[in-house]
């Protein structure tokens, strides 16, 4: 008699955890469909598992505005202390002037830091983002690694080729690391808009360190001197 009571406390008990198990399950999910935008906006904030998609606003060097898509595959862990690393990113820019839409893809060892067009055709620049990177990219100084979009591919570049005009960091570098004192403001603005502003953006990327907010082009500069 006490076992059959027993093993009615334990069926009981597990009964009780799927039944909330699959509240939390609706619950997310009807908060992703009612609620997308948010829902990304936590993604970004609480180091994902899974891919994480967002749209955001880019003030390119000339003071026009663009909106691209982005996503970020997030895989392992990294070293302690560190949150998922990126598997795998991508940038994609719809334009009525551009015939097909230009998609960036690859290179997770860079975390990108611009995204920028002249006419039409489309630039990116972004730093190694470890010591193996950094190796990778054979040890580039200044410690950039810069690219152009030309016939519907991307072509790695000299500094050299790389426009001046374009210098400053425009697009979202730290998907993970949320300044928390804006997150409000945050969550406010993509529910509001769809996307992240280039203003929310410029607070989010806040860095003291120069050559994270715009194109250093002399040589010297020792960021990875320890590699």
């Amino acid at each position: 008699m006490k076992k059959d009571k027993k093993e009615e406390e334990v069926v009981a008990s597990g009964t009780k955890r799927l039944v909330v198990f699959v509240i939390v399950c609706l619950v997310v999910f009807a908060g992703y469909k009612l609620f997308p935008s948010v829902y990304v906006f936590y993604q970004l904030d609480n180091v994902p598992s899974g891919t994480t998609t967002w749209k955001e606003e880019v003030i390119l060097h000339d003071g026009r505005r663009i909106i691209v898509e982005r996503s970020h595959t997030y895989g392992r862990y990294g070293e302690i202390g560190q949150g998922r690393m990126i598997a795998k990113h991508s940038i994609v820019l719809k334009l009525p002037e551009i015939e097909r839409p230009i998609i960036w893809d690859k290179e997770k060892t860079l975390n990108l830091l611009i995204f920028d067009l002249i006419g039409n055709v489309a630039y990116i620049a972004g730093r190694p983002h470890s010591c193996v990177a950094f190796n990778h990219w054979d040890r580039p100084n200044p410690p950039y690694v810069f690219f152009r979009y030309e016939k519907n591919e991307w072509k790695r570049i000299p500094i050299e080729e790389f426009p001046e005009e374009i210098k400053d960091t425009n697009i979202l570098v730290n998907t993970t690391d949320v300044n928390k004192k804006y997150k409000k403001q945050f969550i406010e603005e993509i529910t509001r808009l769809g996307y992240l502003s280039s203003e929310t953006l410029k607070i989010w990327n806040e860095n003291p360190q120069k050559h994270r907010r715009t194109i250093i082009r002399e040589r010297g500069l020792n960021e990875y001197g320890g590699c």
